[in-house]
């Protein structure tokens, strides 16, 4: 079994202040309900396998690191090089979430089984565009054997982004309710630790993750075009 290590007390205190702002933000939907409507979702449209800049398409990601979320309604699973080197980006897109329609990242990042001795934090990818904003992600440190990977992963809602698990469900209700958009997506990114070190392999995924982002704020505020 893959072992986690505990979570700070401030997290348990965040997710009881999250818990708390949903029943505030429900009592709020209650009062309000009928007057702002729920947009029908629109359809995501994702970039092209050599659509992000400087990154070339590669052979399918390892299903053992990556699997699709069967609850979705759409994902994309890619492998992306930059010379020799691996990325692997997993979209799953959400149109409508509901409790049994949501992403939950926690039963996707372990794909397999035999991942031990696991390192799990906060990460902020610093973002070239929009300059000087910082992309919150979760980072998680894994291995399979004698094999090493580096993966990071977050949640989007419309423009906005979280790396937090219960943080998500907040942001979710509020661009449902302040907005009416429903929809959102889960990105997972990936990469095997080599000669360089985790150093290296992070800096890789930010590299990629830098070259990705706006190609997927542009896919999320779209109107047409289909998941490919």
């Amino acid at each position: 079994m893959p072992r986690v290590r505990g979570a700070p007390v401030r997290e348990v205190k965040a997710a009881a202040a999250v818990a708390t702002a949903l029943v505030l933000a429900a009592g709020a939907w209650l009062v309000r309900a009928g007057t702002a409507p729920t947009t029908p979702p629109r359809p995501l449209t994702t970039p092209s396998v050599d659509g992000v800049p400087g990154w070339r398409p590669g052979p399918a990601p390892p299903a053992f690191v990556l699997a699709p979320d069967p609850r979705a309604d759409g994902s994309l699973l890619r492998t992306y090089l930059d010379g020799r080197r691996s990325v692997w980006l997993a979209l799953d897109y959400y149109p409508d979430q509901q409790p049994e329609a949501r992403p939950a990242a926690r039963h996707l990042v372990f794909a397999g089984r035999g991942w031990t001795e696991l390192r799990e934090r906060r990460h902020a990818v610093t973002l070239r565009e929009p300059p000087g904003a910082t992309l919150r992600t979760t980072l998680v440190e894994m291995r399979r054997g004698d094999e090493r990977y580096v993966l990071l992963y977050w949640y989007q809602a419309g423009p906005a982004s979280t790396g937090d698990d219960h943080w998500y469900r907040l942001l979710a209700l509020y661009y449902r309710l302040v907005h009416g958009r429903p929809d959102g997506a889960l990105v997972r990114v990936a990469t095997p630790v080599d000669d360089g070190g985790e150093a290296a392999a992070l800096a890789r995924l930010e590299a990629f993750v830098n070259a990705f982002y706006p190609e997927l704020l542009r896919a999320m505020s779209l109107a047409g075009g289909t998941l490919r």
